[in-house]
């Protein structure tokens, strides 16, 4: 049938109807330039915050945020990844900088990174007087608090090389510097609960010392993503490091995933294991099992300190069931039809061990199960709440837990 265009100009057909006679052009009309790669922005995404607090004793103000952009050529082969975070104080601030070059098969890149890590010790309070500007004294308590934090330098090259889209292999060589900052924080309260004064005073930190890693690793993927995690396919990553310098261990990562999907239901299934291994592996501090993304209901705000240390190691090993439905979303993957919420609701069983050495693994798995909401904000973040039963351990109880996590 012949095109109909209403009252509309056709400027497409009309010019390639009018091709033939158009003036032709010979190859002497161009110059030849050669083609350089320009960067230009491809997505910025981030946030921020500010909170503020004041009392008859005067006012505060904590500010957090982040910000991550991508760069990019026309033709793709040069990326560069760039973030930078803010938590509080100004020694919270942390950045990163990546260079991928992708024009060639073998890629390979750069990195530059300072990440700073915050810990904290409380103690009991303390009586003590403070003296005002006319001589009286007043009984306060006192409630000592130190802040540690550390920070972590470092910079690297790394290469993959593909074999498939599916599949690669990684490799990298890293150095890193980590050095330390320790204050206390003395907080004056009178005995209405009130902050009278808050003093800071630095104390003496560990030596900085440095690290050294050479890295390698196996990568499989052709996992279909859904709503909120995957829906079909595999995932697995076999990969180890080599640690020197001041320490001298190994870490090994074995990690496989598979994603079976039986309308409207998808079946996933997890076995993840990591571990330090060698003369140093304990120098460092413990791995634990309750961490997001591992295991549900063992967060550190759903346990006991008995159960705490059955539950870090220098090693751990995990395995997850799940059973996922598409709630709402689109048409052909949810059960409810959605153009904006797209969530997930599942069934999950984990089972888990955190030890030293191996001997110690049939003495502390420990078992969880129960139900979950994942929502996906727009693509830029995934909430997980969710109720877990602890099957293990002598005060078994269902907790509400919180998790900030794709689904693995």
């Amino acid at each position: 049938l012949p095109l109909v265009a209403g009252d509309k100009t056709d400027v497409v057909n009309e010019n390639l109807f009018k091709y033939g006679r158009l003036p032709r052009l010979n190859d002497e009309d161009f110059r030849r330039v050669k083609y350089r790669s320009k960067f230009k922005l491809d997505y910025l995404a981030g946030g921020a915050g500010v909170g503020l607090g004041t009392s008859s004793f005067g006012g505060n103000t904590a500010m957090a945020g982040g910000v991550t952009a991508f760069f990019g050529d026309v033709l793709g082969n040069n990326q560069l990844i760039t973030g930078l975070s803010l938590n509080g104080d100004i020694f919270d601030a942390g950045g990163q900088v990546i260079y991928v070059n992708r024009k060639n098969r073998l890629a390979w890149g750069a990195k530059l990174g300072h990440i700073p890590y915050r810990s904290g010790t409380s103690y009991f309070p303390v009586e003590d007087t403070l003296q005002t500007n006319s001589g009286t004294l007043i009984p306060v308590r006192n409630y000592p608090t130190d802040l540690l934090r550390i920070f972590e330098d470092q910079a690297g090259v790394f290469a993959h090389f593909p074999f498939s889209r599916q599949q690669r292999i990684e490799a990298g060589v890293t150095g890193f510097l980590y050095s330390y900052r320790n204050e206390r924080y003395d907080n004056y309260y009178d005995y209405f609960g009130r902050l009278v004064l808050q003093e800071k005073t630095k104390l003496d930190a560990p030596s900085p010392f440095g690290l050294q890693s050479l890295d390698a690793a196996y990568v499989g993927d052709n996992a279909i993503f859904g709503v909120a995690s995957p829906l079909r396919g595999y995932r697995f990553r076999v990969g180890g490091q080599q640690y020197f310098g001041r320490w001298n261990f190994q870490s090994l990562t074995l990690d496989a995933r598979k994603y079976v999907r039986l309308k409207p239901i998808t079946v996933a299934g997890r076995f993840l294991h990591f571990g330090r291994y060698g003369t140093d592996s304990k120098n460092l501090p413990p791995v634990f099992l309750g961490e997001q993304g591992i295991m549900h209901g063992y967060a550190f705000n759903s346990i006991n300190q008995s159960e705490l240390d059955q539950l870090i190691g220098t090693k751990f090993a995990v395995a997850n069931l799940e059973v996922r439905l598409p709630f709402t979303g689109p048409e052909r993957l949810a059960l409810l039809k959605s153009k904006f919420l797209f969530t997930e609701i599942g069934a999950f069983l984990d089972a888990g061990s955190a030890f030293i050495d191996m001997d110690q693994i049939s003495d502390t798995v420990v078992f969880s199960t129960g139900f979950s909401l994942r929502i996906n904000l727009f693509g830029a973040l995934i909430l997980e709440p969710y109720y877990a039963w602890q099957l293990s351990g002598a005060d078994r109880k269902g907790v509400f837990g919180f998790n900030f996590v794709p689904g693995w």
